[in-house]
């Protein structure tokens, strides 16, 4: 396939594949899949690290999908891949990508509902 994107995909469905497989392009900028095209990996990233924070997900989990993306677009002896790597948990990785409000937004309503049930 010539390109990680849904327009690739088709092409090659088009061609009588039966199957494409898409795991590193996903990982790497999962708006592959993205009716509306690519979008720019820094916001994939960014949004990634919301959704990480909305769901509780693990730190090793996301600190590993953080490193493959910077890995491929970027190098990781940068000071943000430095930093990813030092990060301990979601509340780092929420300050190091500006999203400390948003990490605060959702770890106090998360903190409401648990009291509430």
């Amino acid at each position: 396939m010539e390109e990680f994107t849904l327009q690739g995909m088709d092409n090659n469905f088009l061609s009588g594949a039966s199957s494409v497989m898409v795991a590193r392009g996903a990982l790497w900028n999962a708006s592959v899949f993205s009716p509306e095209g690519k979008v720019p990996w820094e916001d994939v990233k960014i949004e990634y690290i919301r959704k990480s924070i909305l769901w509780d997900n693990d730190i090793k989990s996301t600190k590993h999908t953080l490193k493959e993306m910077i890995m491929h677009h970027s190098c990781l002896e940068l000071p943000e891949g430095k930093a990813v790597i030092k990060s301990e948990t979601l509340a780092d990785l929420a300050k190091l990508y500006g999203e400390e409000k948003y990490y605060q937004f959702v770890r106090g309503n998360r903190l409401l509902l648990k009291g509430s049930w």
